[in-house]
């Protein structure tokens, strides 16, 4: 039995809502990885971070980096974050 046009809206949603939060865990466990090593914490003993504590590393961290000067663009490479000739951190 088909559902009528206007039910189509009212089923997608729960699957529609589902995807986005799997995206938004997605992106969350990425930054999780990414900024435990920049902050010098071991991915194996923070495992299970609540999304808000991910958050609130990442925007501490996001701070403390020093604000470039106007015409020095930031790059990532292999080793860190380099500011024009300065390393701001390192990987490592």
């Amino acid at each position: 039995l088909a559902l009528p046009l206007r039910a189509w809206p009212a089923t997608l949603k729960p699957l529609m809502e589902k995807r986005r939060r799997a995206r938004i865990n997605e992106s969350l466990n990425q930054l999780k990885t990414l900024i435990l090593p920049l902050i010098g914490k071991d991915n194996s003993r923070y495992s299970k971070l609540e999304k808000a504590d991910i958050l609130e590393m990442t925007v501490q961290f996001l701070k403390e980096i020093p604000a470039p000067e106007a015409d020095w663009p930031l790059l990532w490479s292999h080793e860190g974050l380099i500011c024009g000739r300065h390393f701001i951190f390192s990987y490592k």
